[in-house]
């Protein structure tokens, strides 16, 4: 597979059919291969870590809770995250500000 190419592998399931140790078992797979896999299940907060508007610290974590826990990310980091993500989650007032998703910020999407 080509690197600098994106590959988005969606699993899912109910939580009682083993989707966990289907992930953990593709996640392997990737990274022994070299790619780079990013853990986005969770909340909100979760799949806005990943985004480009945290591109400076997500890109050396598999997923928010990696970040979260680290030794080495200090609480200035976490809140600093946080203040930013949910300044991105609470915009808009009505249905007609509501942002559109995405992974990336342009003219036509925001995140979340």
């Amino acid at each position: 597979m080509e690197r600098g190419k994106f590959l988005d592998i969606v699993v899912c399931g109910p939580d009682m059919s083993g989707t966990n140790t289907q992930i953990k078992g593709l996640v392997k797979l990737f990274q022994s291969k070299g790619m780079k896999v990013r853990d986005l299940r969770g909340t909100e907060i979760d799949a806005l870590f990943h985004t480009s508007l945290f591109k400076t610290i997500n890109k050396n974590y598999f997923s928010y809770a990696e970040f979260f826990t680290d030794k080495s990310t200090t609480s200035e980091m976490r809140e600093k995250f946080l203040g930013v993500a949910a300044g991105c989650l609470i915009g808009g007032g009505t249905n007609q500000d509501l942002r559109v998703a995405s992974m990336m910020q342009n003219k036509v999407t925001s995140y979340i």
